[in-house]
């Protein structure tokens, strides 16, 4: 619904990856709980795996959030681009996806739309877990080890029994 930008801070003179999402879109979509609940996520997390959120800010007409610069692209364009993966990177990768989620469960938060375009590489070759506009937090499956959700996610990545 939004696009990403590359914003240098005026004061500091850092990069970041600068989310812009128009409001009269929030509204159209109905997506305002999806942005509150994506800037709690991120203003939270205190994990190297997820993207971090420097700071967000709003005008009239649009929502910024602006988060580090993960320059090394999407896993989804990565693993495209550059095949076949040696057996070790993709283990390396999957490790940290698995330490990222583990994190979020711990804290309460499923991020239900995990696809390829949604994990970022750092220049240090690390993942970054991001996008979580239509995750669902504050659960607490530790009783019954279930929650009731509606479908969300990418049409394309939902196993076809659920659509």
């Amino acid at each position: 619904m939004g696009e990403v930008f590359l914003a240098k801070h005026k004061i500091i003179g850092t990069l970041c990856a600068m989310k812009c999402i128009r409001k009269d879109l929030i509204l159209k979509n109905d997506a305002l709980m999806g942005i509150k609940t994506e800037r709690q996520i991120l203003a939270r997390a205190n994990h190297p795996y997820i993207m971090d959120l420097h700071f967000s800010f709003q005008n009239k007409t649009h929502w910024f959030m602006c988060m580090e610069f993960c320059n090394g692209g999407e896993l989804f364009t990565l693993l495209i681009n550059e095949h076949p993966w040696p057996e070790k990177r993709v283990q390396f990768v999957a490790a940290e996806i698995v330490l990222a989620l583990e994190y979020m469960h711990e804290n309460g938060v499923m991020h239900r739309d995990l696809k390829s375009e949604n994990v970022l590489i750092d220049a240090e070759g690390h993942v970054k877990l991001t996008d979580f506009g239509v995750s669902k937090g504050n659960i607490n499956c530790k009783v019954t080890g279930r929650t009731r959700t509606k479908m969300k996610g990418t049409v394309e990545y939902v196993a076809p029994e659920m659509i």
